[in-house]
C-alpha cells in the first residue's frame, strides 16, 4: 500500500488539467460538468459521487490527501472540511507535510494533509463541492485539490475541477469494468489512448 500511495501522490504533484505527461499507472479521464449551464455543476457533483462510489466499494476507509497553496488559510480549511464530516479515522488527525517541486519556483510550496477517512464519510460531498465550484464563485471559501486512494481495490481518484476527473489503477485490467460502467463520461479527446491502454480496439 505504501508504494502504491507514493506512486499516486507523485502523480498528484505533477499533474494538472490537460497535462500531456506519461504517467506510470493506467488512468481513465472523465468529463464532469455536462448539460445546460444551470445544472452542469450539479451533474458534475453527481458524477463525482458515482465515481467515488465505484472506487470505494471494497474499502471501509480510503486514504485522502488534501493540498492547499495558501499556508495562512490551510488549517482553517481543513477544520471546515472536518466540520462537514471529513474526519480522519485515527485520533491523531491529519499528517501534514510541505512539498516543493524541485523544478518549480522556490516560493511554490504545497501544504498537504493526509489521513485514512471512513469511505462512507458525508464530508466527501463538501470536498467535491469545493473542487467543482472553485472556478464558479467557490464553496464556503474552500480552495483545495484532493487525491483519494482506495487501498484494497488499489484505485485512485482525483477530480481537478468542474471539467473533469482522473481515475487511476495499479493495473489496466482493473479499470476495464469502470470503463464499461461509465463509458459515456469518458473524455472524447482521450478515448483512443484509454482504449489502447485497456487493450481495446478503437471505438470498442
Amino acid at each position: 500500500m505504501t508504494e502504491f500511495r507514493e506512486v499516486f501522490t507523485s502523480i498528484f504533484s505533477c499533474r494538472y488539467p490537460g497535462a500531456a505527461i506519461a504517467l506510470p499507472v493506467p488512468r481513465l479521464r472523465f468529463e464532469l460538468a455536462h448539460g445546460p449551464e444551470r445544472t452542469a455543476l450539479q451533474e458534475a457533483l453527481r458524477r463525482c459521487v458515482s465515481l467515488l462510489d465505484a472506487v470505494r466499494r471494497r474499502d471501509e476507509a480510503v486514504w485522502v490527501e488534501l493540498c492547499f497553496w495558501q499556508e495562512h488559510s490551510c488549517l482553517a480549511q481543513v477544520q471546515a472540511l472536518e466540520s462537514h464530516g471529513l474526519r480522519p479515522l485515527d485520533a491523531s488527525g491529519w499528517e501534514r507535510e510541505h512539498y516543493r517541486d524541485p523544478g518549480g519556483e522556490p516560493d511554490d510550496v504545497e501544504h498537504r494533509f493526509s489521513a485514512l477517512v471512513p469511505s462512507a464519510s458525508r464530508g466527501f460531498d463538501s470536498l467535491f463541492r469545493a473542487i467543482i465550484w472553485g472556478d464558479h464563485g467557490g464553496y464556503e471559501n474552500l480552495s483545495v485539490r484532493a487525491l483519494i486512494v482506495a487501498p484494497t481495490a488499489q484505485f485512485g481518484f482525483s477530480p481537478y475541477d468542474d471539467r473533469g476527473a482522473d481515475l487511476f489503477a495499479a493495473k489496466a485490467e482493473s479499470l476495464l469494468p469502470l470503463y464499461r460502467e461509465f463509458e459515456s463520461w469518458i473524455l472524447d479527446f482521450d478515448r483512443s489512448r484509454i482504449e489502447a491502454e485497456l487493450g481495446l480496439d478503437h471505438g470498442a
